[in-house]
């Protein structure tokens, strides 16, 4: 009965909330108040520390207020004014956590009914051994957590550390939710040819195959390692041009780009005329990178390396500067005059070697992205409305529903991009079980695209009304949902699980559509 009363308690779409109705005086104050519970185990958080935090309403700039629960988890904060807000708490043994799922609270009355559910760290231990069951001292352990982004599951590094000389480990202070781990570690035969080469739980070679660990909130999960030597080898060669160039460094990585989080740390040694060794070297396929300075220029050389029972000798690279891209930007005046003004990216699909680049428009119809380094990237842009992207692309190629390429030999065709002023527009209204569902968001994808910067996004109002406007003409998908934050909404089999609406926009045209609200239970 208490994890129902819980569970029920987490339906918080605006149209199920119990609040006094709104004052009608924009000096009236409210009380904001409630309890801190642990999520696991339902018993009182006490003295924790809970911020509330103006974000937008009629007085911008109202102060932050902060309390600490007493000995039951209660606080309670007087003194708020209408609008929108941030309500968080901590304490030790707890992460920092926002209410909602950091969508905020909206207070336009009196909140003193407020369950905070917090979910305490989780920690996972483990031991390493080798092929003779012997303990492995100083094994490097690294956690990489999936995560979401832009609706697409991506891995991001979370820690790293060492085994002790019982060949144990603990990591604590993680969050909930799925990890990858791996471990590794030189060979204690005091030998530069013998490694124990990087295995990912419960024993794979990378990430295609290995396991997740789902680690729960509050719990303590184990995982083992049994490390077999291999046989390791050295990559040596020259990098080009040396004598024009400063800072030279060379870095070997993976050719996966999810699995060169924390790095092997490779050896490396940097001897006369830009020669170099790197050692230690078990057998996979690899990226082997040179960067270096021409006076304030960066630049760069990659190679992909294969090594498989001998050395490789030879190699040679000569780092280059980046590729600058230019633009060209043209926008349909029928209706406006002039470029917008607007913000356009280029995402590296490999982010730990490459960064974000933003072009830099020198007048209303053009523009350029300076010093690209070779590799793939996705285009984002952001388009203020009534103006919308209609199309954009690279010698031809659709920029929008797939991925831009920078080759190592430069010469890029130009960036060809379309403003249009002429969009359609989608409307309706979101329910949940015949009731308007207030505050809740409309996710409008288009098909087959890959750019985030094709998504829009609308909050319903408190009748559950939305509207999209500028949108660009095509074959899209709608849903709702009260969040975001758990949803893989850009693969397209976990969008199965969801109901929707498929809709064809037009330009100019307008549309209304009704909605059903998907996962309403965190």
């Amino acid at each position: 009965m208490k994890q129902a009363a819980v569970m029920l308690a987490m339906i918080y779409c605006a149209s199920a909330r119990a609040q006094a109705p709104a004052s009608g005086d924009p000096s009236a104050t409210f009380r904001i108040g409630g309890f801190l519970t642990n999520a696991v185990t339902g018993e009182p958080v006490r003295r924790g520390t809970v911020t509330l935090q103006f974000l937008a309403g009629p007085r911008p700039g109202q102060a932050m207020y902060n309390v600490v629960a007493d000995a039951g988890g209660h606080f309670e904060i007087g003194g708020a004014v209408a609008g929108h807000y941030q309500l968080s708490a901590e304490r030790r043994g707890y992460p920092r956590q926002n209410f909602g799922g950091g969508e905020g609270l909206l207070v336009s009355g009196d909140r003193t009914d407020i369950l905070f559910r917090m979910a305490p760290f989780a920690a996972l231990t483990g031991k390493v051994v080798d092929e003779n069951g012997d303990a492995v001292s100083g094994a490097a352990i690294q956690l990489m957590r999936s995560e979401l982004q832009d609706g697409r599951r991506v891995l991001r590094p979370s820690i790293a550390t060492i085994t002790d000389d019982r060949g144990e480990y603990r990591v604590a202070a993680l969050t909930q939710g799925r990890y990858y781990l791996s471990a590794y570690a030189r060979a204690q035969a005091a030998s530069e040819r013998t490694v124990y080469p990087r295995r990912f739980f419960p024993g794979s070679p990378d990430l295609a195959t290995a396991s997740g660990l789902e680690l729960e909130a509050g719990g303590n999960q184990h995982a083992d390692f049994r490390l077999t030597p291999e046989p390791a080898f050295h990559i040596r060669g020259q990098v080009r041009r040396w004598e024009e160039l400063t800072g030279i460094a060379v870095a070997l990585s993976f050719r996966n780009p999810a699995e060169r989080f924390g790095g092997m740390g490779y050896p490396v040694r940097l001897g006369a005329e830009g020669r170099f060794e790197l050692s230690s070297i078990a057998p996979g396929q690899y990226i082997v990178t040179a960067t270096a300075y021409e006076g304030t220029a960066i630049r760069t050389a990659s190679q992909l390396v294969s090594v498989g029972t001998s050395d490789v000798e030879g190699l040679s690279l000569t780092p280059q500067s980046g590729t600058d891209l230019s633009g060209q930007l043209t926008v349909d005046t029928k209706q406006g005059a002039g470029a917008p003004a607007i913000t356009l990216s280029l995402v590296p699909e490999d982010f730990v070697t490459r960064p974000v680049y933003m072009a830099q428009f020198s007048g209303t119809r053009e523009f350029r992205i300076p010093q690209v380094l070779p590799g793939d990237y996705t285009l984002r842009m952001n388009v203020p409305e009534p103006y919308y992207v209609k199309s954009a692309s690279v010698g031809g190629m659709d920029a929008l529903t797939g991925t831009v390429t920078v080759p190592d030999s430069g010469g890029i065709p130009t960036l060809m991009v379309a403003i249009g002023t002429n969009g359609g527009e989608v409307s309706g209204t979101v329910k949940l079980q015949d009731r308007a569902a207030a505050e809740c968001v409309v996710l409008l994808m288009r098909r087959g695209g890959v750019s985030p910067s094709q998504d829009k996004l609308v909050q319903t109002d408190a009748n559950g009304k939305f509207i999209l406007t500028a949108v660009a003409p095509g074959e899209y998908g709608i849903y709702a949902f009260r969040s975001l934050k758990n949803v893989e909404y850009h693969n397209p089999q976990t969008m199965t699980q969801y109901s929707g609406a498929d809709l064809t926009v037009t330009e100019g045209g307008k549309q209304a559509v009704d909605l059903k609200l998907n996962n309403t239970i965190f």
